[in-house]
């Protein structure tokens, strides 16, 4: 392939540079506001808690459900629900288990700032599989 253009390349007058932070992928996030990082703290380490809570049950859940339609289907629901119970619940699981846990840290975070009593802001931002979360 031939070069068409052999001379410095030029940007335009009214360009602006970004960092690498602003050109990552992004899937979806939120900011909410809190009047200090003390109830912020309070309510991530609840949410966190629920999320590991939900994510524990939700393994028992699926094998009742997954034993459940194998007996729907003349199939052993025993069979079923252990296997693909114990298959769904696992990957389910670990996902929502993570997430819980990024919500531990930020709660961790936030509790060990000075001046609690500081109204503060966090961001969370999903990247796939992945949460991150920025305090301000």
């Amino acid at each position: 392939m031939e070069m068409c253009y052999e001379g410095a390349f030029l940007m335009p007058s009214n360009y602006a540079i970004m960092d690498e932070e602003e050109m990552t992928y992004v899937e979806g996030g939120g900011t909410k506001s809190f009047t200090s990082r003390r109830a912020a703290a309070a309510e991530y380490k609840k949410t966190g808690t629920n999320i590991q809570i939900a994510s524990a049950f939700g393994g028992a859940g699926m094998a009742v459900i997954c034993g459940a339609i194998g007996s729907l289907a003349n199939i052993p629901g025993i069979i079923v629900g252990a296997i693909l119970g114990s298959i769904a619940g696992t990957a389910i699981g670990s996902v929502t288990w993570g997430i819980g846990t990024k919500f531990h840290d930020c709660s961790y975070d936030l509790s060990q700032m000075k001046d609690q009593s500081k109204a503060c802001k966090v961001t969370w931002t999903n990247m796939g599989a992945d949460f991150y979360y920025k305090i301000s």
